[in-house]
């Protein structure tokens, strides 16, 4: 992801006409999560992700504690209950 040379063009090639807003909830904790908002910027084509970061614990369920995180939750809740 760091190397943008490596996917960038693939990315400017893609649409994404359903999304109106991206949340890229991340946590320090997962290894496999990583933030995408600086990244992203660049991209003609998507949206811009912003990302939130939350804690998902340290342990092996760090990159699925994010369905059992309330702050996930509330981000959830903001974009489905807005107008």
């Amino acid at each position: 992801m760091r190397k943008s040379e490596l996917w960038i063009d693939n990315f400017n090639k893609l649409k994404n006409p359903v999304a109106e807003k991206w949340l890229n909830f991340y946590s320090p904790n997962d290894p496999i999560a990583y933030p995408l908002q600086q990244l992203f910027t660049n991209c003609a084509n998507l949206k811009t992700p912003t990302d939130v970061e939350v804690d998902t614990g340290w342990s092996i369920k760090s990159h699925t504690g994010y369905w059992e995180n309330m702050d996930v939750a509330k981000e959830i809740a903001k974009i489905l209950s807005a107008p």
